[in-house]
Parts: C-alpha cells; structure tokens; sequence
C-alpha cells in the first residue's frame, strides 16, 4: 500500500514548517499535495525529498546551497534513488551516495540504453573513494571501469531494441524475443573493473566474450563525449555554488 501524509504529519517527521513546505512547493522541490482544500495529502516522495534536501544543503553546502542547484539534483533521481538517500543513516554514507548517483547519472547520458540497475551493478563493486574521486574530476572513470565493455554492452542492447522493434513494425510478435534477447547479451564480466591505480589510462582490453567491439574512433568519440559531460557539470555546480555565495 502506496502511503501518504498531510501536511501536519510532513511537518512532525521533518521538522520542517509548513512556510518552508510551501517554498519548496513554489520552488519545484517538492510535487506538491494532491489536491487543495481539505483531505489534501501528501506524497512518499515528498517526505523522503524534505528528509534529502537539508542534507544536501548542509553536508553539500558549496553545490548545493541554493534551492535551484537542489531542485536540479532532485529532478534527475527516480523515486527509489530519492529513498535511498534518505534512508542513508550516517552523514558518509549519505555523501558517498550522491557522488555515486552523479557518476551513474553521467552514465546515463552517454549509454543510455544501459538500464540504470546495471550501472548500479558496476559502481557497487567501486569503492566509495574512488567513485567520489571520478565525480570530482581528480581521476578519469576509464581508470575505475573498463569503459571498452559498457560501449559494447550498451552497443548489445540497442541493436537488440532496433531488431525488436523492426520485426514489430513487420506485423510479427516480439513476445518470444525476451528471454532469447536477455541471453545473447554479453555479460559483465570481472574485467569491467580495472585494478590500477587511479591515474591509470583506459584499459585496452575489451574484456568481452563473442561480442564484437566498436572501433577505436568510435569509441574515442564517446569519452571525448563522456569528458566534455563532466566538464559542463563542472562548470554547473560552480555557477550554482556561485549564485548561492550571491544569495547570501
């Protein structure tokens, strides 16, 4: 059974005022009751964001001391990753876990066809120091993770979707296709993890068993991609860290 709170409930467990719920509302941070008027309630999201958000400004406080750079975090986390956070019950676990979900979600940009629990699968075997020095642009993720095999496996995933989709658009059933297409996947193997120290470059291995890996040009292309990424998210928590020093 899916829960939800009144706004008095909200402000018991958060220790918030219904002021700074309201703001947060105004402010995109939080969606918002369901209704206006009497009965109004509250959603799961909600309570975990109000638990999330003066973490962030407090542990976070040089990214995330405006409500703007906040609600940019917020908007990129699924409902599972926002209960996660909020479940953190130490102030590390609670930073090591915004560090990963920032690698995970600059993942995503450049392999998006990787379904985000697999991404989970590869930073849960990184240890938080380095996931936090890949997001803080010290040390480059193809020195943590052999990036040759997520391209491929990525490759895997959106060749299986166009061959799916186009035996769809021929009229044929796809039904049998899951479990057929779930198996010819390449595996993540161990070799996805690079054993190196941190200013390692890119591993040349592929690391892949009978899966055909994308050429060297295509693949440069991909991290320039990938670093031009983490530069302008850079350059983002720096005009939001220096919009909230102007704030103050």
């Amino acid at each position: 059974m899916i829960r939800s709170y009144t706004i008095n409930e909200l402000e018991e467990l958060t220790a918030i005022n219904k002021r700074t719920i309201s703001d947060y509302i105004t402010k995109g941070l939080l969606i918002g009751p369901s209704h206006r008027g009497r009965g109004a309630v509250y959603s799961q999201r909600d309570l975990n964001a109000l638990k999330v958000i003066p973490q962030l400004r407090t542990l976070m406080k040089e990214e995330y001391g405006s409500l703007k750079a906040v609600a940019g975090f917020l908007e990129q986390l699924s409902i599972s990753d926002l209960q996660a956070l909020a479940n953190r019950k130490t102030e590390r676990a609670f930073v090591d876990w915004v560090h990963r979900f920032r690698v995970r979600l600059s993942l995503m940009r450049i392999i998006p066809h990787v379904p985000p629990e697999r991404l989970d699968e590869v930073l849960s075997q990184l240890t938080p120091e380095q996931i936090s020095s890949v997001d803080s642009g010290r040390v480059q993720i193809g020195a943590v993770i052999n990036m040759r095999q997520l391209f491929a496996y990525e490759q895997a995933i959106a060749d299986t979707d166009d061959t799916t989709s186009a035996e769809s658009q021929d009229g044929y059933s796809n039904d049998h296709l899951d479990q057929e297409d779930t198996d010819s996947l390449p595996q993540l193997s161990s070799e996805l993890f690079v054993e190196r120290d941190l200013e390692a470059t890119l591993p040349d291995s592929a690391g892949l068993v009978g899966v055909e890996v994308q050429d060297d040009s295509d693949i440069t292309q991909k991290l320039l991609t990938l670093k031009l990424d983490d530069i302008a998210n850079r350059l983002d928590r720096v005009e939001q860290m220096l919009e909230s020093e102007s704030d103050q």
